[in-house]
């Protein structure tokens, strides 16, 4: 469902709807979206370039009556946290899709406080000009504090990550809710 910026397809995929029996409990996908940019203006155009990319491939086919996922927007920058989530819910808002809630995003203050306990003597100051591997990872461990915080799976959407498919998290809801005691589903 998802296609990296090296892969390639050739337009032939099935775009079926996902079929999947409905979960006995409530399931939500916390879908995290990193940003690497050096500026906030720089972040807010890579956030909008990603989900106007989801008017081809909605997240979901309609609105779902058990909990929404949620979009969660994570940059290492300072201060931005307000324009990172009033760009996301525009685009949402714009791409029609409701099957997220009110976005949320982190900036470097929050990721900053998201981090666990280092060792005595490390330490690690996740900043704008953290190299993009190292940046990644303190954006990731975030989204994941955040995810066990409202116990729920996690769905990391990298950098070079692009859903293909229509009801793609749709999809992703069905897997996450069959698999039980799963650490990690998918490609590492």
């Amino acid at each position: 469902f998802l296609l990296h910026d090296d892969d390639s397809t050739t337009g032939d995929e099935e775009t079926a709807r996902p079929v999947c029996l409905p979960p006995t409990k409530s399931t939500a996908l916390v879908v995290g979206v990193p940003l690497l940019d050096a500026t906030i203006s720089e972040a807010i155009a890579t956030l909008t370039s990603r989900l106007v990319r989801w008017r081809d491939a909605p997240p979901c086919f309609s609105q779902r009556t058990r909990a929404p996922s949620s979009l969660l927007v994570a940059w290492l920058g300072e201060g931005a946290a307000d324009r990172l989530r009033a760009a996301a819910t525009a685009e949402l808002a714009a791409a029609g899709t409701s099957c997220f809630g009110e976005p949320e995003a982190l900036d470097g203050a929050a990721v900053r406080a998201l981090q666990p306990p280092l060792p005595v003597g490390l330490s690690i100051a996740p900043d704008a000009t953290s190299s993009a591997a190292e940046a990644e990872n303190q954006l990731f461990v975030a989204a994941l504090a955040v995810a066990r915080r409202r116990g729920t799976s996690l769905l990391w959407l990298a950098p070079g990550a692009t859903p293909l498919r229509p009801w793609w998290l749709d999809a992703l809801i069905c897997e996450a809710a069959g698999v039980h005691g799963a650490w990690v589903l998918g490609s590492a």
